[in-house]
């Protein structure tokens, strides 16, 4: 069956890279470049307090879900 499956297989082709885009987050902060241009900060206190309450409300739909 293995076989058969890996026979099935097929590249998929999107055509030529027009854009390159590249992105990195961490505890720390950001960051995203695009050729020669690039932005990024650290999070701030806002940041960090959004985030940690969006994930509590993320924990709270799975334990619901569960």
């Amino acid at each position: 069956m293995v076989d058969f499956a890996c026979s099935l297989k097929k590249a998929i082709d999107h055509g030529s890279i027009d854009v390159v885009m590249t992105t990195d987050a961490s505890l720390l902060g950001w960051g995203a470049s695009k050729g020669q241009t690039s932005v990024g900060r650290q999070w701030s206190e806002e940041d960090i307090v959004y985030s940690w309450l969006r994930k509590r409300e993320e924990d709270s739909i799975i334990l619901i879900q569960n």
